[in-house]
């Protein structure tokens, strides 16, 4: 579907696809702007382009066929769109900058246990209203505010094998959390990382962590009671740990090559 075919068509309510339908794309913007209110994605699209149902102020609900072959949500894609639920298909491996931006009603977020995906961009779900998220062990990267305010987040379940490299600057600052689970592979914690977030009591560090930067702020304001400190971890830069009143323990490997606390 070509870019802006449908775009502002303020009487378009309805749009249906043959159940053989052979859509690969939808290019950026092509429903932009309509007043669509269901859409079940056909099964060959593989890619959701820039903007291509966002600001579809009507659109509540949005399926993908239990086969989808969708491997690319680009950015904007859902911007300000109304929907409630969103069940993220299998093969989908990059949700682009931006795709939710917005979606102030969406409270389900849904990614299968053993989904592809691969990349969260920035500020993908910052100020959603999900309340559980669950990150599957291919993902490698999280953009900088990726659940940034997202007020109603309780649960962050990261997958035990996960293989992220880092969490970015404010991705879960000011959520509901009171756990998290750094995997192994980590080898920086960013600035306000976990800044706010005021039910934040558990931070499991595994013993063979890769953890080399703890940056400003990151565990500010906080109610973490403890905090273990891999071999590897060298740089606890300023105010990681500030107003952090119930942290008690302080458990440092016998290995550790910890040089610059700040």
């Amino acid at each position: 579907i070509y870019r802006y075919a449908f775009a502002k068509c303020s009487k378009l309510e309805k749009v249906e696809f043959a159940p053989d339908s052979q859509i690969q794309v939808f290019e950026k913007y092509a429903f932009f702007s309509s007043r669509i209110e269901s859409i079940c994605i056909p099964t060959c699209v593989v890619k959701l382009s820039e903007g291509c149902l966002g600001f579809c102020g009507s659109l509540k609900k949005v399926e993908f066929q239990s086969d989808s072959k969708l491997q690319i949500i680009e950015k904007n894609v859902f911007d300000a769109a109304p929907i409630k639920n969103i069940s993220i298909p299998r093969r989908v491996k990059i949700i682009g900058k931006n795709a939710f931006h917005f979606c102030t009603r969406l409270r389900n977020f849904k990614v299968p246990f053993d989904s592809e995906l691969q990349i969260i961009g920035k500020e993908a779900l910052m100020g959603s209203p999900i309340k559980r998220l669950f990150i599957p062990p291919s993902v490698t990267d999280i953009g900088e505010y990726g659940f940034y305010n997202c007020e109603k987040l309780l649960s962050v379940v990261i997958h035990p094998d996960s293989i992220l490299k880092s969490f970015e600057a404010e991705m879960f600052s000011r959520s509901l959390i009171d756990r998290v689970f750094i995997p192994s592979t980590v080898t920086k914690i960013c600035i306000d990382a976990f800044a706010g977030c005021r039910n934040l009591k558990r931070v499991e560090v595994p013993n063979d962590s890769k953890l080399r930067t703890i940056e400003d702020n990151a565990f500010a304001f906080t109610q973490i009671g403890s905090f273990f400190i891999p071999p590897f971890l060298d740089n606890i830069n300023k105010n990681a740990f500030f107003c952090c009143g119930f942290l008690q323990i302080i458990e440092i490997d016998e290995d550790s090559t910890l040089s610059s606390l700040k």
